[in-house]
């Protein structure tokens, strides 16, 4: 509120007023249900599991990620053949997302952050997710493994899997605030500008 008002009395623009405000959007799908996702077999270099749908627009910057799935006999615990082998892709761009944690034989559900204190964050990639949330508000998730047709991972149906991102709000060039809001920012300018005189008195 104290920034909205300093930006009402100063008269700044837009944009200084809603620079730093974030927003998380977060999609949560079901595995898709087709015959790739029950895998008898070794599991191919990309495994296709699920469509995300988003409302993005608004995000000029994509900041971190979280991503949470459930895998049976995934194989990549520490010490597993398949251990850093597996990596989250969404619409074929590579995210950086190990897919670590999913020990043989057992179903485990686990969640992912990735953020730009993390080693693997890649800003080009994010910024190439982000274009395509932009274009159509979906994106397809694929599970790439570098060693392919060595693992039977199993995704079923029943399991649900959810992606969030966190990034900067784009600030409307065009947004005028009405004239209520104006004298609200006007009273809360007052109020800060004479709790500054009193402390200096």
């Amino acid at each position: 509120m104290l920034r909205f008002a300093i930006c009402a009395l100063l008269a700044l623009p837009a944009a200084h007023c809603f620079a730093g405000l974030t927003q998380t959007i977060t999609s949560t799908q079901p595995i898709i249900d087709w015959p790739l996702c029950d895998c008898a077999d070794p599991m191919p270099g990309v495994l296709d599991f699920a469509l995300f749908n988003f409302d993005g627009k608004s995000l000029c910057s994509i900041d971190s990620m979280q991503f949470s799935m459930t895998i049976q006999d995934g194989d990549t615990g520490v010490g597993d053949f398949d251990y850093n082998n597996l990596s989250l892709a969404l619409d074929g761009v590579d995210t950086g997302l190990k897919l670590n944690g999913f020990k043989a034989g057992e179903e485990n559900s686990l969640t992912f952050s990735l953020d730009k204190n993390n080693p693997n964050w890649n800003a080009n990639a994010m910024q190439q997710i982000l274009d395509k949330i932009k274009a159509d508000g979906q994106l397809f998730a694929s599970i790439h493994d570098s060693t392919p047709d060595d693992n039977a991972i199993q995704l079923y149906s029943s399991f649900d899997t959810t992606l969030s991102f966190t990034g900067q709000v784009c600030p409307d060039p065009n947004a005028v605030p009405e004239p209520a809001t104006f004298l609200i920012w006007g009273a809360a300018g007052t109020v800060f500008v004479y709790r500054m005189r009193r402390r200096k008195a």
